[in-house]
């Protein structure tokens, strides 16, 4: 080819060639128009801890920049390091080149310098992590940038949600708290009901027995505060509403008045007086009652001091012992028997053999004897030596809270019990009625402070309840405190 041939082909090539590489370049750009050449992404490696520093099992790690989330899951770390994940390791334990399975998180320029959002998801729950980045000294936070590999520990919050585990049965007055219990126990009505008195509690404190017995709520009339104009209107609202057919009260008409009793027959219903010429007597024909309605005497006898003492018109801790065994009481029908702390020589204390034979109990295994000498003299321990066998004889000793823990923690392990009734113990009427519900509910009383748990009731506590447990709670925020009621649940929680 001639100069001018060569000539002339370069003319036309160059300007063929340009439009060429135009052509190619704008279809390269329509092509990635939508999708730009993508980035080398971002690398990382680290630990998954709790925010105590704890290593975590993970099941997925994410890692979200720009809208978009990326995953490692445990199942692909388990290919390279097999049981590391359980470890809280990701991406390790290799040398820094070697380490597989990184959390790749791919991003594009408009990403560059943005703060990567983590998250772990840790047995089906997912957590938000906060992100330490080492480099000279932990940061917090990390940013994304194209190539980056860096060590990063993701720190989350793995303390469970706390949970409300306490139901409280409480009313202006105890009166109320009976009937609370009673609905909640009954809410479709009841057949039969047990009404007594909710002060002095003489001929009251152990109906229980005969609650079981019966499956029926105790209802209290309080003989200071409920005679309103209306007479008794909180107890009589309470009989309405139950509707029952059959009432037993237990004392006579001094304790539970005949206005009761007429205003329940008035209704139709059929009403039975059990009591004796003193407590410990009513203690005896409650127990009689028991086996007229055929329920088998439980073979664990209780005896307890009947004789209190009283502070404005109430009973004192002192007369708490008996209520101690409540849910035993209800639900095995083990009777309790009353006696009087005074009966400190050999002769008093020979009235216990007579309450023993009166209410026939003649098939004892074990006789559980509540409180201190002060309680439970010296001399009723020798007399019920000799007639039973000291083989079959216990003391629980301790102030009412050693004692009802002591009973409590030992009732839960022989019937396999996890919840708990709570009530106070200087102030006994909320016991009293609650004991069926302990019964129903296999929950053991424990008895407390209306400001503070006592160090045993703490320990009994911890001993009996598990993560699901419910604590029964009897009485207003003046009987156990909204601070009590918290840390038995914080209790149950941080189990």
């Amino acid at each position: 080819m001639g100069k001018s041939g060569k000539r002339m082909a370069t003319k036309y090539l160059i300007p063929i060639l340009l439009v060429s590489f135009i052509a190619i370049f704008s279809f390269s750009s329509a092509a990635f128009a939508d999708d730009p050449f993508p980035l080398f992404p971002a690398m990382f490696y680290g630990h998954v801890q709790d925010l105590n520093g704890n290593a975590v099992a993970w099941d997925e790690i994410q890692g979200c920049v720009g809208g978009e989330c990326y995953t490692l899951t445990k199942t692909a770390v388990e290919v390279y390091e097999p049981g590391s994940y359980k470890a809280g390791e990701y991406g390790l334990p290799w040398g820094k080149y070697e380490r597989p399975k990184k959390l790749q998180i791919d991003g594009t320029a408009d990403d560059s310098g943005r703060l990567i959002t983590f998250k772990v998801v840790v047995a089906g729950k997912t957590y938000g992590a906060v992100s330490y980045a080492e480099e000279y000294a932990y940061q917090t936070g990390v940013n994304w940038y194209e190539g980056l590999e860096q060590h990063v520990d993701l720190r989350i919050d793995t303390t469970p949600t706390p949970t409300n585990h306490i139901i409280r049965f409480e009313g202006g007055v105890r009166v109320e708290t009976a009937g609370n219990i009673a609905s909640y126990l009954f809410p479709e009505g009841v057949n039969k009901v047990v009404i007594a008195e909710s002060r002095k509690m003489a001929d009251s404190m152990i109906g229980t027995i005969l609650a079981g017995a019966l499956n029926a709520p105790i209802l209290l009339v309080d003989l200071q505060t409920d005679k309103t104009p209306s007479h008794y209107s909180v107890l009589k609202g309470q009989i309405d509403s139950l509707n029952p057919s059959e009432a037993y009260l237990l004392g006579g008409e001094t304790v539970v008045p005949v206005e009761i009793s007429n205003y329940l027959q008035d209704k139709g219903c059929t009403v039975k007086r059990v009591a004796g010429d003193d407590r410990f007597l009513t203690a005896v024909e409650i127990i009689k009652e028991v086996k007229k309605q055929g329920k088998n005497i439980g073979t664990t006898l209780y005896i307890a001091n009947g004789r209190g003492e009283t502070v404005n018109g109430l009973m004192t801790a002192a007369d708490g012992y008996a209520l101690a065994p409540s849910a035993d009481v209800a639900s095995n029908f083990n009777p309790v028997l009353l006696i009087d702390k005074n009966w400190n020589n050999a002769e008093k204390a020979a009235n216990v053999n007579t309450l023993i034979d009166n209410a026939g109990l003649s098939n004892i295994d074990k006789c559980i004897i509540l409180g201190d000498t002060d309680q439970v003299p010296e001399a009723v321990q020798t007399v019920l030596t000799a007639k039973l066998g000291s083989e079959k004889i216990t003391r629980e000793k301790g102030d009412v809270y050693t004692v009802s823990a002591s009973l409590a923690a030992k009732y839960a392990d022989a019937n396999d019990a996890s919840d708990i009734v709570i009530a106070r113990g200087d102030i006994l009427a909320d016991a009293l009625s609650g004991g069926l519900l302990a019964a129903k509910q296999n929950a053991p009383v424990i008895f407390v402070n209306t400001n503070s748990i006592p160090v045993e009731a703490r320990v009994a506590i911890k001993s009996i309840v598990n993560r699901d447990s419910e604590a029964f709670v009897l009485g207003s925020t003046s009987a156990v405190s909204t601070a009590v009621a918290d840390e038995i649940n914080q209790i149950i929680n941080q189990k």
